[in-house]
């Protein structure tokens, strides 16, 4: 795949393989638009995340629709817990509405993980 994007009804049902090393297989991770401000130390810093994880949404659903969009919920740091972070930002992917690209998360639950299905749909 190298820096070919496919379309979704291309790998749907399939494996595709995300590298950050050279080899000939496999869509390179740095062709892709990220959003991974993992770094939350305390309780203080949740709404940069939060703010974070907002501006990925909306870069994703307005952004060029052969670009990869990957956002991440999760985040930890000294005074803050993987699972606190999740609670904080897992559920704002729902307000949005259309192309989210890949979203990944701590703790997912089902009704947040239906809706970025059906979003597929929705492209």
């Amino acid at each position: 795949m190298g820096n070919y994007v496919p379309k979704l009804e291309e790998v749907r049902k399939k494996i595709v393989l995300l590298r950050d090393f050279n080899f000939y297989k496999g869509l390179s991770y740095y062709i892709m638009d990220i959003q991974d401000n993992w770094q939350v130390d305390t309780l203080f810093d949740l709404g940069k995340k939060e703010d974070a994880v907002n501006n990925q949404c909306n870069k994703a659903i307005k952004g060029d629709s052969w670009k990869i969009f990957a956002n991440y919920c999760s985040g930890a740091g000294w005074g803050c817990y993987p699972y606190t972070v999740a609670r904080n930002t897992n559920l704002l992917p729902l307000r949005y509405k259309g192309r989210l690209g890949v979203v990944i998360m701590d703790f997912p639950g089902e009704g947040l993980i239906d809706h970025l299905i059906s979003q597929n749909f929705n492209i």
